[in-house]
């Protein structure tokens, strides 16, 4: 179902993955290696001392708050490549929720609903090809 109706009722169900929020508290982790950043996202552990540092509509890129508001507090950013090496963002806490009107974020909407339906088609293509094959396993 790609109807508009059917985006509707995903965005309704979905509301969270189209908030924004306006004030987001982060530690930002700077290094000229991407690797020794993706470490401290996989493993936890900082070697490196972060900026603790508060973003804002007024101090920040609003791509970058949307980016950030879709990730969980104590969750880390991608490594972004920034203007003096790369970036690793950690979201300590976000305040400022905003949830657009369907029709502001209408196009976003049907994106990620049709990119949903698709996952689903294949996995369920997937389950049933599965279902019919006979596997047998040799030792």
């Amino acid at each position: 179902d790609f109807s508009d109706d059917g985006a509707k009722k995903f965005f309704e169900q979905n509301k969270d993955k189209f908030t924004f929020y306006t004030q987001i508290n982060t530690n930002i982790y700077l290094s000229n290696n991407p690797q020794t950043l993706e470490n401290i996202k996989n493993t936890k552990k900082t070697i490196l001392k972060p900026q603790n540092t508060s973003l804002n509509t007024s101090n920040a890129d609003p791509r970058l708050l949307g980016l950030l508001s879709q990730i969980p507090v104590g969750g880390f950013s991608p490594v972004l490549n920034g203007k003096n090496g790369y970036e690793l963002y950690e979201v300590k806490s976000k305040d400022g929720a905003q949830t657009p009107e369907y029709e502001q974020v209408k196009n976003e909407v049907l994106n990620a609903y049709v990119s949903e339906q698709r996952q689903n088609f294949i996995q369920d293509y997937f389950d049933k090809l599965r279902s019919k094959i006979n596997i047998e396993y040799l030792r």
